[in-house]
């Protein structure tokens, strides 16, 4: 991977909405604050923060509450965030993208509500993936590794094998 990774952020949400997001007061789940700052906002941080992470991009089916946030929307009018209306779920969301960019732009893809998500984290995934032949890597965590250090977290789990 010798040019630099854009980065798509997923912030779609369901059609019925988000409850979670209506008992806190925000009209999108995207925004939904964890110690004090939306959690697009502190994944869209994570990312321009990481060294040689390209052009980032949100994709969002509110393109409007992108502006509930001030420090959004400035990132949107300075041309560091740029907008991408989601379509009727992730996988077509990422698709749409990735052949707008073109086959030989590489694109690192998570979701809005990762806001524990650092540099760090980002950095080794692209580390990886730049020593990896592959053309396609995912970032998993261990149920073990989790329940260790979230032991009262429900989760949802994939099982995976061979």
């Amino acid at each position: 991977m010798s040019e630099r990774p854009s980065a798509l952020v997923l912030a779609g949400s369901r059609d019925e909405g988000d409850p979670l997001a209506r008992a806190q007061g925000v009209r999108h789940r995207a925004l939904l604050r964890v110690a004090g700052v939306p959690m697009l906002l502190r994944v869209v941080r994570a990312l321009q923060q990481t060294e040689g992470v390209g052009q980032l991009y949100v994709s969002i089916d509110d393109p409007d509450a992108l502006g509930d946030v001030p420090e959004l929307a400035e990132r949107v009018a300075a041309g560091e965030l740029a907008v991408h209306r989601s379509l009727s779920s992730p996988s077509r969301s990422v698709l749409d993208l990735l052949e707008q960019l073109g086959e030989s732009t590489p694109v690192l893809v998570t979701t809005a509500d990762h806001a524990l998500l650092s540099p760090q984290i980002v950095r080794r995934f692209l580390d990886a993936a730049e020593a990896s032949a592959a053309d396609l890597l995912g970032g998993l965590v261990e149920r073990s590794v989790i329940e260790a250090r979230f032991p009262e977290s429900t989760r949802t789990y994939l099982r995976l094998r061979d």
